[in-house]
């Protein structure tokens, strides 16, 4: 359900439930103003009443007057008028056939519980009618007839039915009822057409130019209604919408440097590749030529140990040529299920001999591995050069220890080389892996710059990192799956 929606549906619900709750309070109130008006009628219909009898016995008129008195007083609200003796018999009445008979219960106990004037609600006929009732004590002029024996003469009960009131408080409370009912439905009304004018149409209209922005359209900005929240709103994404331009400008003008650059990089990765290939061939045949020469120079003389130096650096070169070559024009990989855990022992044994002469020692604590899709030569290469640089970093010697442990939660498997040597600066830790560094004639300055292309052909990557008094951890992690 959209947010419009929710917004119309509990403003309604709301204002429903205000408009219910404070009708029926002002229903329950008038209620009990009109239950009161009707006490205070039947309380004034019963003093007359009552005043009635007493001067048609105070005049001594014959019983025939007060009988024709008491039905005189049936009316149309007044439904009947009984005079009953304490124990409960009517001695007169204006309902025919009552004279004689014994009044309701109660109407006995109402007197026993007051023992004076009440007004109560009980049911005659099918409907509430109002009963008064009211006692003629047996007061100074009446004992002139009557004598003292007695302190009270008589009982009138006074019924009253408020039937003409009960119609037009239903009819009241039906137009009360109705107009509340209309009343919610206009200010519903109100609510969902003024909602809709100052809130979906703008959003509505706001979303339309948003879903077009993303869609690529960064020329179209916002309309803004008004200076309120939807205003505001409108102006922010107006001000995203400038910005990812501004963004995408920069990042179109950089990558057509970067396209420049890369077209550039690749003409003189061409031009290396040639030029170290006509390197390659003449110093193979310097370096053949010069071993020949060797052999027939005796070991004492001092031009074997020149010609010793001249090979080592024409193979020093040699292997320059081929790390430039490689970095020039990288070898596609070819991907095989390999043990990861041989790969490094390969790696480790390959270098066995020259870590021993510089006083290092290796370490490799193996664990189960899966397979993983790699290129086995190549990932040799990787492994060696980066403790061929460690090696580098421990010139009096040192310890390497290395892990290879699987990272289950990442679909990764994680190669640590960790050393003993010097610990890399920040600055340092940010420059190994350009072509250009180089710390020794050992690792030549594309080795690492090599490394990083590899595992990145392989989607993976290389972490680095140093502790002062420690040594440095390198990091490199295989993907299981590409």
């Amino acid at each position: 359900m959209s947010l419009y929606r929710k917004h119309i549906i509990s403003g309604i619900a709301l204002l429903s439930a205000v408009i219910g709750f404070f009708s029926w309070q002002n229903y329950e109130i008038n209620k009990k103003m009109v239950d009161n008006a009707k006490m205070q009628r039947v309380e004034l219909l019963a003093e007359i009443v009552s005043n009635g009898l007493k001067t048609i016995m105070l005049e001594g008129k014959p019983k025939e007057d007060f009988q024709r008195f008491i039905e005189g007083l049936a009316a149309e609200d007044i439904e009947a008028v009984r005079i009953f003796s304490e124990s409960g018999t009517i001695l007169s009445s204006t309902v025919p056939g009552e004279i004689g008979h014994k009044i309701g219960p109660k109407h006995l106990q109402e007197y026993e519980e007051n023992k004076g004037r009440s007004v109560f609600i009980h049911e005659s006929a099918g409907r509430n009618v109002y009963s008064s009732i009211i006692v003629m004590s047996n007061d100074w002029p009446c004992q002139q007839c009557h004598g003292a024996e007695d302190q009270v003469r008589a009982l009138i009960d006074l019924e009253v039915s408020h039937r003409k009131v009960d119609t037009s408080a239903k009819s009241a409370t039906g137009w009360f009822v109705l107009s509340a009912v209309l009343m919610t439905v206009i200010l519903s009304a109100s609510l969902y057409f003024l909602s809709r004018s100052q809130i979906q149409k703008p959003l509505m209209h706001l979303l339309a130019e948003i879903r077009e922005m993303a869609g690529g359209n960064l020329k179209v900005r916002a309309s803004v209604p008004d200076t309120g929240e939807i205003g505001a709103i409108a102006t922010s994404v107006n001000r995203l919408a400038d910005e990812l331009w501004n963004a995408r400008e920069e990042l179109i003008v950089h990558e057509s440097r970067e396209l420049g650059q890369m077209e550039k990089m690749a003409s003189i990765g061409e031009v290396a590749a040639t030029v170290a290939h006509e390197i390659k061939n003449p110093l193979a045949g310097i370096s053949g030529a010069l071993q020949v020469m060797t052999e027939d120079i005796p070991d004492e003389s001092p031009r074997k140990e020149i010609c010793n130096e001249i090979l080592a650096e024409i193979e020093r070169l040699d292997r320059a040529v081929k790390d430039l070559v490689a970095y020039a024009r990288p070898q596609e990989i070819n991907p095989v299920l390999t043990n990861l855990c041989e790969i490094i022992e390969d790696a480790v044994a390959s270098i066995g001999r020259h870590a021993g002469s510089m006083g290092i020692g290796i370490s490799f604590l193996a664990a189960e591995l899966p397979l993983v899709m790699i290129d086995p030569e190549q990932m040799v290469n990787v492994v060696k050069d980066i403790l061929l640089f460690q090696f580098s970093l421990m010139p009096d010697g040192g310890v390497i220890n290395i892990s290879a442990t699987l990272k289950e939660e990442r679909g990764e498997v994680e190669i640590l080389c960790c050393d003993t040597g010097g610990a890399l600066t920040d600055d340092r830790i940010r420059s190994i892996f350009k072509p250009s560094f180089s710390t020794k004639h050992t690792v030549t300055g594309l080795s690492l710059a090599i490394v990083r292309n590899i595992l990145e052909s392989h989607g993976g990557r290389i972490r680095v990192s140093s502790e002062f008094g420690i040594g440095n951890s390198f990091r490199i992690i295989i993907p299981l799956k590409r």
